[in-house]
């Protein structure tokens, strides 16, 4: 929904008047038509392979069955690659209290990162509130789950991923504002910004006349 706005920016922002004379304002904007239709409908293909033609997925895995089930090819990938390096991981719990377990989870680095070759996360697992987190935050920054809680749900043999960590942006059952909907900027005589940009090539013109 937000595509629109920020392709205008790049056309229209930084013009000027001689610009907009020497251009041609209509030529302008067909190309910036050109431009919104051609990633809306690249989008609306990458769905369309999400939905139909997901890549293979570890069926023992749940993280893998969810996401797969649930996510974009392109998101999906990014998960996959986290169970992938599972092997670099190993866990041990170091603290429980009720439903919640905290554990050490050490990853092995395939190459030393500033002579490391070892670096030890911290991972917490509250089964009664269904709450998941690591020190790495790669959810929190990156929106997806870390090979270091993944590695935890297969270790503790988890088998319900709670729904807040399967974000909506990511998912291929959502129904886009540009898939339902007419959006405006479909039709530029009812975009805001291009009218105004029309109205002034009619200032132009009546300058120049």
């Amino acid at each position: 929904g937000k595509v629109g706005p920020r392709i205008l920016d790049e056309y229209v922002l930084g013009w000027n008047v001689i610009d907009l004379e020497e251009r041609g304002l209509l030529q302008l904007i067909g190309q910036y038509e050109a431009a919104l239709k051609g990633k809306v409908e690249e989008e609306k293909l990458l769905k369309f392979n999400s939905i139909n033609k997901p890549p293979i997925r570890d069926k023992n895995m749940i993280v893998q069955y969810v996401f797969q089930k649930a996510y974009t090819n392109t998101k999906f990938l990014e998960v996959k690659a986290e169970c992938d390096a599972l092997k670099l991981v190993s866990e041990s719990k170091t603290a429980s209290l009720g439903g919640l377990s905290v554990y050490q989870a050490v990853e092995k680095f395939p190459k030393p990162v500033w002579k490391k070759r070892w670096k030890t996360f911290i991972v917490s697992c509250d089964k009664d509130k269904g709450d998941l987190s690591c020190s790495c935050k790669l959810f929190e920054f990156g929106g997806i789950l870390c090979r270091h809680i993944i590695k935890i749900i297969k270790f503790k043999d988890v088998n319900v991923i709670p729904e807040k960590y399967i974000l909506s942006r990511w998912r291929k059952d959502i129904v886009r504002a540009y898939e339902d909907i007419k959006v405006s900027y479909y039709d530029p005589e009812e975009f805001d910004r291009v009218k105004r940009v029309r109205g002034l090539s009619q200032s132009i013109l009546i300058y120049r006349h």
